[in-house]
């Protein structure tokens, strides 16, 4: 089964657009491809919104999620240092 072309696909998919833009000059079809490149540019800077905002959204929520493992490795380690001082005040081997 051949793969169909793009202008076959837009014939099928999008009739009435195809219908309207056959008749139009060189200058409207200018026009009008000056129009759908705009809209391609809003889309894709629309896009680019969301997924940022997503990315926001996700960084804000792993910081919440580390926040109580990050403090309890903080202490931990604070309480492994202490302790260590504490072999080697009493004439421990630290090394």
């Amino acid at each position: 089964m051949a793969k169909k072309n793009w202008k076959d696909k837009v014939e099928k998919e999008y009739p009435d657009f195809a219908d309207a833009v056959q008749g139009l000059s060189v200058a409207e079809l200018d026009a009008r491809l000056l129009s759908y490149a705009k809209e391609a540019e809003a889309i894709r800077k629309g896009k680019e919104e969301k997924i940022q905002e997503a990315l926001d959204r996700l960084s804000e929520e792993k910081k919440t999620l580390e926040g109580p493992y990050k403090d309890a490795a903080k202490a931990n380690g604070l309480k492994q240092r202490y302790i260590v001082h504490l072999i080697g005040e009493k004439g421990g081997n630290t090394g």
